[in-house]
């Protein structure tokens, strides 16, 4: 089963001080960005809040205390991580940031469905026991079904996944990783975070959903 990187969103709280998402340090960061990811458009709004944009998930995002960078992955994850960890610095070093808090990284993949079904394969194959009760939910039409998954670690790690059909192409399950990472943040190690959970994804989800479609 392949697995298609589609989107990888990372999130951060920076503490800026009151006034430090000024023009000034706004333009700074939008030419140091906008040369590094191409992004085409800057969108200044109150509060010292502005996005540099090139599209709706192609788009970094300062809205002080957050600090958002938003990839469609044209390459692979780990190369979109570099750039968010980049930009995340580098927008931090013009608002005079050092400290934050409450990392997340929010990975999405499309994957190749058994037979080109993706709603057939979640409702008979990874969730053979909904059949009865959706056929009582949908009350003669149709519907489709999926699954999302609550995950705490020892850390205080929290992930949310959601395994569902991709409605726009049937052709492909799609896959959601939002994880959390509450308290401080090290800014240095957003890659490496960035990296467990691409591992997760890949060592542990596909396998489990290749094990559904008897293909592990």
């Amino acid at each position: 089963m392949d697995f298609v990187p589609k989107a990888l969103i990372v999130g951060v709280f920076a503490a800026v001080a009151p006034g430090a998402a000024n023009t000034d340090a706004v333009n700074k960061i939008w030419m140091q960005l906008s040369r590094r990811m191409g992004y085409r458009q800057l969108i200044q709004g109150g509060e010292g809040g502005a996005q540099f944009v090139t599209s709706g998930d192609d788009a970094f995002v300062i809205q002080p205390p957050l600090l958002q960078f938003r990839s469609p992955v044209p390459m692979t994850w780990g190369k979109a991580a570099e750039d968010a960890q980049a930009c995340i610095k580098t927008a931090a070093e013009q608002l005079g940031a050092t400290q934050f808090a409450n990392l997340g990284i929010k990975q999405v993949a499309h994957a190749t469905a058994p037979n080109g079904d993706a709603r057939g394969y979640v409702q008979h194959q990874l969730l053979p026991s909904s059949d009865d009760g959706l056929q009582m939910l949908v009350r003669g039409g149709t519907g489709w079904v999926g699954v999302k998954y609550g995950i705490e670690d020892a850390d205080g790690t929290a992930s949310a996944l959601v395994i569902e059909p991709f409605l726009a192409d049937p052709k492909f399950v799609y896959v959601d990783l939002d994880t959390q990472h509450p308290g401080q943040a090290d800014i240095d190690r957003i890659t490496h975070r960035a990296g467990d959970a691409e591992r997760f994804l890949v060592e542990i989800v596909r396998p489990y959903l290749e094990g559904a479609a008897g293909t592990a």
